[in-house]
């Protein structure tokens, strides 16, 4: 499929990295000053809220295309926009200001749809962080979690149910 010819998009994102294999799904708040929206690789197929984002086609520059990356779903997150934390943690931001496109560096096509390198704005491709954390305000339970990084082991995606808007 080519993505520039299709322009503006719809799709999810699937993470094809050995060891953190899965859709990419986003956190729900943990804790009274968490606020949830943080990006991570489902690799038990947990049923977390699988990510919808709005790929908005800005420009082509060599072999990358340019875009403003907004949320579709889950619901509670729509209308946010995709960015970086100030430790490199990608998450959806709707109270902060994002300004920074992203960037796809499309490395070929895979059954499911196009295989890719998401980038942000200053190059730095995508990769994830195992981080272990407690996953309810009431246990100790801790759970190893794999979040989208810039700072982290890079990862191929996979676009799948792609939908042009």
């Amino acid at each position: 499929m080519d993505l520039e010819s299709v322009g503006s998009f719809q799709a999810s994102l699937r993470s094809l990295a050995p060891g953190c294999t899965g859709l990419v799904v986003c956190t729900q708040k943990l804790v009274e000053f968490d606020s949830g929206g943080w990006l991570v690789v489902d690799k038990h197929n947990s049923g977390g809220d699988v990510v919808r984002l709005n790929f908005q086609f800005i420009e082509r520059k060599g072999n990358r295309l340019h875009y403003n990356i907004g949320c579709n779903a889950p619901k509670a997150y729509q209308g946010a926009k995709l960015g970086v934390s100030t430790n490199g943690f990608l998450g959806l931001y709707q109270l902060a200001s994002v300004t920074d496109f992203w960037k796809i560096e499309v490395l070929g096509e895979g059954a499911n749809g196009p295989l890719i390198y998401l980038r942000d704005h200053l190059g730095s491709r995508v990769g994830y962080k195992d981080r272990r954390e407690n996953v309810s305000n009431t246990s100790m339970k801790l759970v190893e979690r794999s979040f989208l990084s810039v700072n982290g082991s890079v990862v191929q995606f996979c676009l799948e149910d792609i939908v042009a808007l």
